[in-house]
């Protein structure tokens, strides 16, 4: 079953958007030394996230992001990249996992996944 995460995310700080979008972009950053010295924490975080197959940044400072997930245990996966996107630095990290007759809404609140419809 093929499954897909949405995830949309705001970041007020313009520069630390850039380096996060960077970071999971196809040509981004390879090694540490590859961002600046304050940001590695960020790259070290998402250095092992697959790039999104959509990565889209919006006005005031959101951007969205799509994912096919591989797992099978789809909702693993999805919930390990919302952290991790949080724990970057991204603010109201909302996710949306889509399958064919599953429809899941994950949110990250203090650190924590909350599971809605």
């Amino acid at each position: 079953m093929e499954a897909y995460l949405d995830v949309s995310c705001r970041c007020d700080d313009a520069e630390l958007r850039a380096v996060i979008m960077s970071c999971l972009s196809i040509d981004g950053p390879v090694f540490e030394e590859d961002v600046e010295p304050r940001y590695v924490g960020v790259f070290q975080i998402l250095e092992y996230i697959d790039p999104p197959d959509d990565l889209v940044g919006m006005s005031d400072g959101i951007f969205e992001l799509s994912w096919m997930l591989k797992d099978v245990d789809f909702h693993e996966e999805a919930s390990g990249i919302l952290m991790k996107l949080d724990k970057a630095g991204a603010a109201e990290v909302v996710g949306k996992i889509q399958a064919d007759d599953f429809k899941r809404k994950l949110t990250v609140i203090n650190h924590q996944i909350e599971t809605g419809r």
